[in-house]
This record gives C-alpha cells, sequence and structure tokens, in this order.
C-alpha cells in the first residue's frame, strides 16, 4: 500500500502539474476506484477457469486481485474523508467522520452476510461446475455492479458538482457571517 500511495501521488502530481493542468473531480475518482474494482472481480471470475485438482488457484491471481482492489481503497480511502470535509459543514464534520465509520462497520457485516449465502453446504464436494456456477457467476456479477456504479457516479457527477458548488457558497456566507459578528 506505500508502494501504492506514492505511485498514485506520484502519478497526480504529473497530472495535475502546470504543463498537464489535469485535476480529476471527486466523482471521476470514485468512478476510477468502481473500475479499479470491476477488473478485481473480474480476474476473479476469470481465475475460477484455472482452479487446480485441489481447489486453489495460484498466488499470481490473488495478487493482481489485490493490486487492483488496494488501488480501488487508496483512492476511496482518501477520498472519502476529503469528501466529507468538502461537503459537510465545520460543526458537523467530526458527526460526519463518525457517521462513514459507522457506515464502514455495517458494511463489514453486510459482506459476512453475503458471503455466507454463497458459502458452500459442509460436506459438498467443491467441483469445476460448482466453481463456476457458484463463484465464477458471482464475483462476474460484482464486476458487473462494479462498473454499473462508475457510470452512475459519472451520471451524478453533475449533481454532486453542483452540491459541491453550494456548499462552499454556504460556507462563505457562514464565514462572512461570523466575521460580520465578530465586529
Amino acid at each position: 500500500m506505500v508502494f501504492y500511495s506514492w505511485c498514485a501521488s506520484y502519478l497526480y502530481l504529473r497530472l495535475a502539474g502546470e504543463k498537464k493542468g489535469f485535476s480529476p473531480t471527486i466523482p471521476t475518482k470514485f468512478a476510477a476506484a468502481f473500475v479499479f474494482s470491476a477488473i478485481a472481480f473480474a480476474i476473479l471470475g476469470l481465475s475460477t477457469n484455472f482452479v487446480g485438482e485441489d481447489g486453489k488457484i495460484a498466488a499470481d491471481w490473488i495478487l493482481w486481485v489485490h493490486f487492483f482492489q488496494s488501488l480501488a481503497e487508496l483512492i476511496v480511502g482518501a477520498l472519502g474523508v476529503g469528501f466529507i470535509f468538502e461537503m459537510v459543514p465545520r460543526y458537523m464534520s467530526a458527526f460526519a467522520i463518525g457517521l462513514r465509520s459507522v457506515a464502514l462497520s455495517l458494511s463489514g457485516i453486510l459482506a459476512a452476510v453475503i458471503s455466507t449465502r454463497i458459502a458452500l453446504p459442509k460436506g459438498q464436494v467443491l467441483t469445476q461446475e460448482i466453481i463456476e456456477g457458484v463463484y465464477a457467476s458471482y464475483f462476474y456479477n460484482l464486476a458487473i455492479l462494479a462498473v454499473v456504479m462508475a457510470f452512475v457516479t459519472l451520471l451524478l457527477s453533475k449533481v454532486i458538482a453542483k452540491l459541491i458548488r453550494k456548499g462552499e457558497e454556504l460556507e462563505q456566507q457562514e464565514n462572512g457571517q461570523d466575521i460580520a459578528t465578530d465586529h
């Protein structure tokens, strides 16, 4: 993760530098994270075609999945807090960060519930048909869902941009009122 974050920050600084002037919006970055997650899930789905007799896959598959999921997490982890600080008024920022922590905890519980739904019953023999029927379709569906979410995020980016501008205007008005009441 440390290496990934160094590479991502280097790339971002190069793109946003004076010569390039490219700075993707927050929704665009979230969409990129969804795309990286989609790639990871597609790799997991594809890996089910290469399961050995012992029901295992080569470590290379897991490393590639980890690489793309880590890139997505790197984007979302940093942006989540930044997005909250940008969108939420200052006096509510601590509450919003706490709410984000609760949402992350609940997502872990949801992931556990979902994973138990696709778990095989005890004593079930793991065959290639079961792997392709249960796990491959599950991973491909997650990949498709992540791509759909990337498109939804991009489509909603205009709405999000308006919300950001409105939040900035409200904050400027609050700052102007604070200055006026101080005098």
